[in-house]
């Protein structure tokens, strides 16, 4: 006689896989990530356009997107602790 299998808690229960992590986790997330409204986020954000003249380093660009930042900023409600603008990124420690 057959000793009886456990029956399973759950009917649709995945299947656990063999293989976790590098190359098979490439460009993707394990689990979404929520934003929260009482700690700081640290955004960065990068062009691939500034060079030279266009860097944002650039008086001209420099003074363009600090206002920008600052005036959608209040615009949202979001209060920016640091800023740091780059020649071809930003980064930002705000809050939301």
């Amino acid at each position: 006689m057959k000793k009886a299998k456990q029956q399973s808690f759950f009917q649709n229960e995945p299947k656990h896989q063999k293989f976790f992590g590098g190359a098979l986790l490439y460009r993707r997330r394990k689990s979404m990530r929520p934003l929260s409204s009482k700690d700081s986020i640290h955004f960065v954000l990068r062009s691939t356009w500034t060079m030279g003249p266009d860097s944002f380093l650039a008086q001209r660009n420099y003074q363009a997107i600090h206002q920008i930042i600052t005036r959608f900023a209040k615009k949202f409600g979001v209060r920016i602790y640091q800023r740091a603008i780059n020649s071809n990124h930003l980064h930002l420690l705000l809050r939301i």
